[in-house]
């Protein structure tokens, strides 16, 4: 199929032939013009060939969401987004489609979608954060459709989603996690949650670490790559920020753990993963998560989520006086604020305690 495209005056406009109507048997042609460069004219005429060779233009209001979404996670998410993005996004499809997937693509509407939220909470029992990581995805979907012309409008842009719930932030005590550690000191991820707790590193990152990540003589750990599972098999990627990819000063007690640990190491794995199981294998982060939850509970310590020990080691820190923007880094945030709206509760604590002092001395003048 080809299609060509034509200078009108200052501006571009392509003209392409897309099929027959399936009722009349009359050849329809799509045109498009304003554009202001060749290029990015031939780069719309391209999406529309695709497109239509794909079965989506032609007579486009018969067009399921359903097959439209199926499209547009073949075509555009499986070649720009991680492996972990689409897995989410499958998810996505399939609870949007038990609703929504028969509807024609351009009868879509807000209330449809507005109403899809209101089923997958109330009915369903969706969190509210899920929902909108969901509409998220098909805001950016249908934004495609608009993109490629199947559809006028985003009826995304104008709904409400529910409002996203801020998740209840759970840590440990400083003063408890010696005790804490010394219980699960037998546990086949102790070596894991140890290292979570006073390196602040997130799960993927811990799992990805190797002995060449550590420096024995600078006292530091750098983080460049996590760990995911898929299609069964463990790999790793690069971190998704700049900033994620980072150094981090340790403690010379974690030096210590770690120089015990490469020493009783007897048998390295190909990789020189740090973290390995009874089967001198990588751990993986579904596994840690069910095994975390379960030590907890057999030794009664208070149950938080695996990442919380990161929580714990910002508080740590943040307790102990260390500047919130060397924290950030530590952490590996994007941005100082990032750092600040999630730990806000601690600074507010830490400024009682310090208003709490100064007004114990006033009451000495």
């Amino acid at each position: 199929m080809k299609g060509t495209v034509k200078k009108e005056g200052s501006t571009w406009k392509y003209h392409v032939y897309i099929g027959n109507d399936p009722k009349t048997g009359k050849r329809i042609y799509k045109h498009k013009r304003g554009f202001k460069t060749k290029k990015e004219c031939e780069i719309a005429l391209a999406q529309v060939i695709t497109s239509t060779e794909n079965g989506l233009l032609v007579n486009s209001s018969n067009i399921p969401l359903k097959s439209y979404l199926k499209y547009w996670i073949d075509e555009y998410a499986k070649k720009n987004c991680s492996s972990t993005t689409l897995t989410r996004y499958k998810e996505y499809y399939v609870m949007i489609n038990k609703y929504l997937g028969k509807t024609p693509l351009n009868k879509i509407s807000i209330p449809n979608i507005e109403k899809l939220y209101s089923i997958l909470k109330e009915d369903e029992g969706y969190h509210n954060n899920t929902i909108i990581t969901m509409s998220n995805m098909l805001h950016i979907a249908l934004k495609h459709a608009v993109k490629w012309q199947l559809i006028a409008t985003n009826p995304c842009d104008y709904s409400d989603k529910p409002k996203r719930i801020k998740n209840e932030m759970t840590y440990w005590n400083i003063k408890d996690i010696p005790n804490y550690l010394e219980k699960l000191k037998k546990e086949p991820i102790y070596n894991l949650i140890y290292l979570g707790v006073y390196t602040g590193a997130r799960l993927g990152e811990l799992c990805a670490l190797t002995w060449k990540d550590i420096n024995f003589k600078d006292n530091t750990l750098k983080i460049n790559k996590s760990m995911f599972l898929e299609n069964s098999k463990l790999k790793t990627k690069e971190p998704k920020t700049q900033k994620s990819n980072r150094i981090v000063v340790l403690f010379p007690h974690v030096i210590d753990f770690l120089k015990d640990l490469k020493k009783n190491q007897i048998v390295f794995n190909i990789d020189n993963f740090i973290l390995i199981n009874e089967l001198n294998q990588p751990v993986y982060t579904k596994y840690v998560s069910r095994t975390f939850k379960r030590a907890l509970m057999k030794y009664d310590i208070p149950v938080i989520r695996f990442h919380d020990l990161r929580h714990s080691y910002a508080t740590m820190l943040l307790q102990a006086g260390v500047n919130i923007k060397t924290i950030s880094q530590m952490l590996g945030h994007s941005d100082i604020s990032t750092t600040l709206n999630i730990y806000s509760h601690v600074d507010l604590e830490m400024q009682k305690n310090e208003l709490k002092k100064v007004s114990e001395k006033l009451k000495l003048l």
